[in-house]
């Protein structure tokens, strides 16, 4: 579970099956299964081909000349920028559910720095993204929505300015996972229009002790996940087909409560204490999860509409030592979310996508041989996901997904603990959140 992806995307592989559903409205019925009428869909077999641009974003640490204190070693800055690249691909299609692969190459220039007291000067670059990765998705008229899994591979640079020898320049290209979700749209017989979200998943960390003069033991460089949205078009060869379609399909109306547990990865940045220490940290709250959910569902022919709230009891925990001495230990206790989700019905599954607002309650506890101290961190920001739910009785159905909370939230720490080397330039920040769980509903 070390490298948890991003919440958003553990569930290409649970579209086992085969699914059909239709388009004409829902009889009332609040559970079992209606007749529809059957519909034209596109069919989505075959090669495919296009190209991407899009946006992306993530969030760097570590130290350089760390021990002196008349430097500002601890880092931690975002970095970000433009991509653009190609993709290519096979999709298989049986009823509803539509299977692929997929191979993708972006460059980017995704890059952020910082100049500190020396000064010296630390950048970060991204030029390079690729992945392979298996899609699932479900159909409905000329849209696909689908979930995708894989492995990926980054291309970065460490460089830092203004030392002996200058640039000193370290590499941290390496090999990681990707999750991720979207929507594609058939717009014309051999074009389609695609709208995706991607969390690559790396954790790469190198020492750079030895990178220049003026490096120190402690020191280190480290990427952390990716976040790519990007939208891309594709040419379809042979064209898309037409094709009539008709089954029974589970009726998703209705309000529905339930409980779910899982697994989360809680990303915390931040400084304590910035001198003298490896300041940065380093450790990242993970843990089980579980809590509760209620919603309602619309629904028009394989269409369902919805809204979610949920709590969650989150038990992400992880501490260090370091050689004040004194400990630190980071926890994620609480998560929140009100959500909208929309999904196609395939059969007795319901593939959805959901976004909304989420909240989380974390906070850091240090612990000195003559002094203690504890501060909270409460954070708000999006929160989007997806996943795959199968009703296995006429009141009942299980659930897959995947969230990620997108937090930015940031808290100085200057005072922090009383006697304490907590000095202005400490803080803490809430980063990106990642869960993954399942649940049951009952629904009325």
């Amino acid at each position: 579970m070390k490298k948890l992806l991003g919440g958003v995307a553990l569930l290409a592989l649970a579209l086992g099956g085969y699914a059909q559903a239709a388009d004409a409205p829902v009889a009332k019925p609040p559970v079992g299964k209606v007749a529809v009428a059957g519909f034209r869909a596109v069919d989505w077999s075959g090669f495919y081909v296009g190209g991407h641009v899009g946006y992306g974003w993530s969030q760097v640490r570590g130290t350089f000349n760390d021990v002196s204190t008349d430097a500002n070693g601890p880092f931690d800055f975002p970095v970000r920028g433009v991509l653009g690249g190609a993709q290519a691909g096979y999709n298989w299609q049986f009823g509803r559910l539509v299977y692929g692969v997929e191979l993708d190459a972006s460059w980017s220039d995704i890059d952020g720095s910082r100049v500190d007291v020396n000064p010296n000067t630390e950048k970060f670059k991204t030029t390079f993204l690729g992945s392979a990765r298996f899609r699932s998705g479900a159909a409905i008229d000329n849209v696909l929505i689908f979930s995708t899994i894989g492995l990926a591979y980054q291309q970065t640079k460490y460089t830092v300015l203004n030392a002996v020898p200058s640039p000193a320049t370290l590499s941290l290209n390496s090999a990681g996972l990707v999750s991720g979700f979207g929507l594609d749209w058939m717009l014309a017989p051999n074009w389609s229009l695609r709208g995706e979200y991607l969390y690559y998943v790396f954790n790469k960390r190198k020492n750079t002790s030895t990178l220049t003069a003026s490096s120190d033991p402690t020191d280190f460089a480290k990427l952390d996940g990716v976040h790519v949205v990007r939208v891309a078009a594709n040419y379809h060869f042979g064209g898309s087909r037409p094709g009539m379609m008709a089954a029974p399909a589970a009726n998703w109306a209705g309000p529905y409560v339930g409980i779910h547990a899982g697994y989360g990865r809680s990303r915390i940045n931040g400084v304590y204490p910035e001198f003298n220490d490896n300041g940065s940290f380093d450790i990242d709250p993970k843990g089980f999860v579980g809590g509760a959910q209620a919603g309602y569902n619309w629904q028009n022919g394989a269409w369902v509409y919805g809204v979610e709230i949920d709590g969650t009891w989150a038990g992400m925990s992880d501490d260090r030592t370091t050689n004040d001495p004194s400990t630190q230990k980071l926890k994620t206790t609480a998560l929140a979310s009100g959500r909208a989700r929309v999904g196609v019905a395939a059969d007795n599954k319901l593939l959805f996508l959901t976004g909304g607002v989420g909240y989380a309650h974390s906070s850091l506890n240090v612990v000195l041989p003559a002094a203690t101290g504890e501060t909270s961190l409460n954070s708000w920001g999006p929160v989007v996901g997806s996943g795959v739910e199968w009703a296995f009785a006429p009141h009942w159905n299980l659930r897959l997904e995947g969230l990620t909370y997108l937090f930015d939230h940031r808290k100085s720490l200057f005072g922090f603990t009383t006697g304490a080397p907590s000095v202005n330039g400490d803080f803490i920040r809430q980063s990106t959140v990642n869960v993954i769980r399942v649940g049951v509903n009952y629904r009325n």
